[in-house]
């Protein structure tokens, strides 16, 4: 999963969003429930979050939502919940949809 995380942050790093993403997904993929919710939490929620960001990027925007709702469910930390909810406010903002940002 980690080798899938850091392939992820550098094709995003070299904007190709379509990459990243894929990555990203590859990532999600090998995660084995609670099994990596308990041992890796911060890959996991950096893998989920990451992946959300960059769907967004790619206007992948129900995929986003998916992975968002995967990391409000699991999340065990303020801050990882308020990172998810900055990403689909962003991407509410980036489709003109303010009313359902605010």
């Amino acid at each position: 999963m980690q080798i899938f995380l850091i392939a992820g942050e550098k094709s995003r790093a070299a904007s190709a969003f379509p990459e990243a993403q894929f990555f990203f997904a590859r990532g999600i993929f090998l995660i084995r429930d609670e099994v990596d919710w308990k041992d890796n939490y911060r890959m996991c929620v950096d893998c989920y979050s990451k992946a959300a960001e960059t769907a967004a990027l790619t206007g992948d925007y129900e995929k986003m939502d998916e992975w968002l709702n995967i990391v409000l469910l699991r999340s065990k930390e303020l801050d990882d919940q308020l990172r998810a909810y900055y990403i689909r406010v962003k991407a509410l903002a980036s489709q003109a949809e303010m009313e359902p940002a605010v």
